[in-house]
């Protein structure tokens, strides 16, 4: 004979009060709702995941996020695809990404201008920076390096400044966008440096580069495997490092603050963010694979070949609260360049 089995659900009593009643019911779609979400977390993945690149292939960005996303593959059993999103300085890609269902199967790889410096310049987004997503794990790292012409007859950051002092605004400095932390950096260094150059932006590096070698234009910041091949064929002369402590991989170029500004500091970094309403269950299925991912010898590898360095936390907590002190240093920074 079989056994009836015993609802988990409250019964409702025909003798409650109307606001019992009421009571009674949030109760019962409360657990309806939590039972639903984790059956539900327990299928995921049950397909593709995708992880969205807000810039073109090729650049760091997007070998990042196809080395993870082949990590995470292992892991979650299903493939996990890279869907390159190109325009507006990342803010297209992001946009779509916050415009998803929260149920882990779109991501962001996001990076200090997509998440932090883009939101605080463009004031009609349609997606908050913070709200509008779940964030997974900081992944990367990454020093910038501030390069210059050979046709300027200055052969240190130093001496760059002093001609910018005596000729105000005759010294002009690239970008790839107005919003990106390139130019934002190279904005800041200007405030903390009492200095005024003309900010030239460009839609792409293959673009700037060209300028930069043949003298049009005198200075960029940029990645380091940006302008590593450049340097490397001695094109164009390094300056001076945004870290805090000289790049290994140039040991002889020197920081910033080295170079005369003290206790500037400017990384550009990566991470991985999914539409907001992640449920924890997903949330954390996604962490162990993104963990996993980064604990290997490709990654490794990328990290040397980048520059870059991990983040030693890696959690979505401890990523949330980096965003909040990227959020305040820069909103901080860019104050003081739009003042200055």
């Amino acid at each position: 004979m079989l056994k009836r089995r015993r609802c988990p659900f409250p019964k409702m009593d025909r003798g409650a009060t109307p606001m019992q009643r009421r009571k009674t019911a949030t109760l019962l779609l409360s657990m309806a709702a939590m039972l639903a979400s984790t059956a539900w977390a327990e299928a995921f993945p049950s397909k593709p995941v995708t992880i969205v690149v807000p810039f073109a292939p090729g650049g760091s960005a997007d070998s990042l996020a196809r080395l993870l996303g082949n990590g995470m593959s292992r892991k979650l059993g299903v493939p996990v695809v890279v869907d390159n999103r190109v325009g507006a300085s990342g803010q297209i890609g992001a946009s779509a990404v916050a415009r998803s269902p929260g149920d882990g199967y779109t991501l962001l790889m996001t990076t200090s201008s997509v998440q932090v410096i883009g939101p605080l310049m463009v004031s009609n987004l349609t997606w908050d920076p913070v709200r509008s997503f779940t964030p997974i794990r900081l992944v990367a790292m990454q020093p910038q390096i501030l390069v210059a012409s050979h046709e300027m007859k200055a052969g240190s950051l130093g001496a760059v400044l002093d001609i910018a002092r005596r000729n105000p605004g005759q010294l002009n400095f690239s970008s790839l966008g107005p919003t990106t932390n390139q130019a934002i950096s190279m904005m800041y260094l200007n405030t903390r440096a009492g200095v005024k150059m003309t900010h030239v932006p460009y839609s792409s590096a293959a673009t700037m580069y060209p300028d930069i070698v043949s003298g049009r234009i005198d200075l960029t910041l940029d990645t380091i495997p940006n302008a590593l091949p450049f340097l490397q064929k001695g094109s164009v002369r390094a300056l001076a490092v945004t870290s805090a402590q000289r790049i290994p991989t140039l040991p002889d170029v020197p920081t910033v603050a080295e170079a005369g500004v003290p206790n500037f500091q400017a990384i550009a970094w990566f991470g991985v963010v999914g539409p907001a309403g992640i449920a924890q269950p997903v949330l954390d299925k996604l962490s162990v694979a993104l963990n996993e991912a980064l604990d290997s010898p490709d990654y490794a590898n990328w990290l040397r070949t980048n520059s870059a360095l991990a983040d030693p936390q890696g959690t979505p907590a401890s990523f949330a609260q980096f965003i909040q002190s990227e959020r305040d240093l820069w909103k901080s920074a860019i104050a003081q360049s739009q003042t200055h």
